[in-house]
């Protein structure tokens, strides 16, 4: 390798310079550009965390500013949007309906019976009503209804229509 002397090394060191100050020079622009670009994505997305929290903010707000009455028509035909519904082979949830007074009432058809009002019906029914009562109690789902403090009503018909029996489930009830 030839030694450089004079000009000609000075020209190479000045290419040289050049050359490590353009290199440098779009390192420090490339990571500016990177850096930049950081910072507005994470601008975006904490925009897009204020956001979501705004929304469900929005959501909660909304629920606790509805009152009991319109929260439990919700309710209702959030549950009407998947009935009728066959539950066994003799039992089929119709409907249900807010009524006033936190009432939510089911309506049930009981299929292939022709139940008469004597006294085994009417041990049957306490007894059903005994499970509905724990159901309340204790069911995860039935929380909100619990919370609003909601009346459940339990309407069952033959399949001519005609009542057979009506269960009543109270918050009152619940405490016993």
């Amino acid at each position: 390798m030839q030694k450089l002397e004079g000009p000609e090394k000075r020209m190479r060191n000045i290419v040289l310079a050049i050359g490590m100050v353009f290199m440098l020079g779009g390192v420090f622009v490339g990571n500016r550009a990177v850096t930049a670009a950081i910072k507005k994505r994470q601008a975006a997305n904490a925009k897009q965390a204020v956001s979501e929290e705004a929304v469900k903010a929005e959501l909660v707000n909304e629920e606790a500013s509805m009152s009991p009455e319109a929260e439990l028509e919700q309710i209702a035909a959030k549950l009407n949007e998947t009935l009728p519904r066959q539950l066994d082979a003799a039992t089929r949830l119709e409907s249900s309906s807010a009524e006033p007074g936190l009432q939510l009432h089911y309506f049930y058809t009981l299929l292939g019976t022709e139940l008469a009002a004597d006294d085994s019906f009417a041990e049957r029914t306490n007894e059903l009503r005994t499970r509905l009562l724990e159901n309340y109690r204790d069911s995860a789902e039935m929380k909100r209804l619990r919370d609003l403090g909601v009346t459940l009503v339990y309407i069952y018909k033959d399949e001519a229509g005609n009542e057979l029996a009506r269960i009543e489930i109270t918050p009152a009830d619940l405490a016993n």
